[in-house]
């Protein structure tokens, strides 16, 4: 035996996404339109879409440019694949 694990015996990974993700996703904007909108960062957008949840001003803003609710940034999850 090598030592190699077989690739089915490794947990499967489930993917979270964020209401922040799918806001910016209804709306229409790539990650870099969005965070060149929103004057941030591309990896502090990710992550932000990642932790599902922004700075109260920030996600005022994002509210606005998304035209969505604010509740789409306080921290909330859909589980999924």
């Amino acid at each position: 035996m090598t030592g190699r694990k077989n690739k089915d015996s490794r947990p499967q990974r489930t993917r979270s996404i964020t209401t922040a993700f799918v806001a910016r996703e209804s709306a229409g904007y790539t990650i870099d339109e969005a965070a060149n909108r929103a004057r941030v960062g591309t990896a502090y957008l990710r992550q932000i879409e990642r932790q599902g949840w922004a700075p109260y001003g920030l996600a005022c803003r994002l509210s606005r440019i998304y035209g969505c609710s604010l509740s789409a940034f306080l921290y909330s999850r859909f589980e999924g694949r």
